[in-house]
């Protein structure tokens, strides 16, 4: 895809486009997010996992294109539909800069940057018999991510995360959770 027809579907949705480098302020922003250090931002890399975002009807901070990684007709059409829902700016960034911050796999040209969901414990509604799952000192962002998908998809009505050592804003959680964790209540 080309950078020009990037900026003209951004244009029509009413989004400002920029064109950015590794020392903006944006990518610092990202990178925070990327490395789990920003407890209230997480950041989706690639086409399967924005698909998901908007299938959550979860709101984009910010997102950041490599025009020249969208090759495929669903990656413009899935674009399309995620730059309707940014509320902030559209990055373009080249692809030497998108390779310095996605994952080595995931070469697909999108990163969205969400803003996650604050839930108190007090927030969630609990029935009689209804599941809450206790998650208590696990580590690997993997299994977190993985059993936070699974806990949703069985009917748990909520997980609590208690002595965690990792963050459901690391990249890995948010990947293997599939996008749970921006629709799921976790706390």
């Amino acid at each position: 895809m080309e950078e020009a027809n990037v900026k003209s579907l951004a244009a029509t949705m009413g989004k400002r486009t920029v064109n950015i480098g590794m020392n903006n302020d944006s990518i610092k922003l990202l990178r925070s997010a990327l490395g789990g250090r920003n407890k209230s931002l997480v950041a989706v890399e690639g086409i399967w996992l924005n698909a998901k975002i908007l299938a959550s009807r979860t709101q984009i901070e910010v997102l950041y294109v490599c025009p020249a990684m969208i090759r495929t007709p669903e990656a413009v059409d899935l674009l399309s539909s995620v730059i309707g829902w940014v509320v902030g700016d559209v990055h373009i960034v080249s692809e030497g800069v998108y390779h310095r911050l996605s994952e080595p796999k995931l070469d697909e040209g999108i990163i969205s940057l969400c803003r996650l969901p604050k839930i108190s414990l007090d927030e969630v509604r609990l029935r009689e018999k209804e599941l809450v799952l206790l998650l208590d000192g696990l580590e690997n962002p993997g299994n977190v991510g993985t059993i936070i998908r699974t806990a949703e998809a069985v009917g748990v009505c909520a997980v609590l995360i208690y002595h965690g050592q990792t963050s459901v804003t690391n990249p890995r959680t948010v990947r293997s959770s599939l996008c749970s964790v921006l629709s799921f209540p976790v706390i």
